[in-house]
């Protein structure tokens, strides 16, 4: 399996928001999925994350303040591999950026899906 790309093992089960969601809308949907981390689309393309540390990070300011918020003035640069990178590089890249999983996207910026560093380490593991 070496030089498995990451669209072979990516979860392309993607719940994501507009830039222009309300925070309130984005953590009922986060809660109603189960999801701790989303990606943030304008015009199909990634443009952010929105996860529960950058929820977190904005609680301090009261729970009425943060959910009349839109998620564009919350999220976090995006991180992401591309779809054609191997687990290789997206696992030094995860390790690079200390998350723990991170979006996929194709030649456009579109986000087509999520890996996370338990799916690659499991792979790489079962390979030995």
């Amino acid at each position: 399996m070496k030089g498995t790309e990451v669209g072979r093992i990516m979860d392309r089960r993607i719940v994501g928001v507009n830039a222009s969601t309300k925070v309130s809308t984005a953590i009922g949907l986060m809660k109603n999925t189960n999801v701790g981390i989303m990606p943030v689309v304008e015009d199909e393309r990634l443009v952010g994350i929105l996860d529960e540390q950058a929820l977190m990070n904005e609680a301090k300011i009261g729970v009425d303040e943060l959910s009349k918020k839109e998620v564009r003035s919350i999220m976090k640069e995006p991180l992401y591999v591309r779809i054609d990178n191997t687990i290789d590089e997206a696992l030094d890249y995860i390790i690079e950026h200390n998350a723990s999983r991170v979006a996929v996207v194709d030649s456009s910026m579109r986000c087509v899906g999520i890996v996370s560093a338990t799916e690659i380490l499991d792979l790489k593991m079962r390979e030995k």
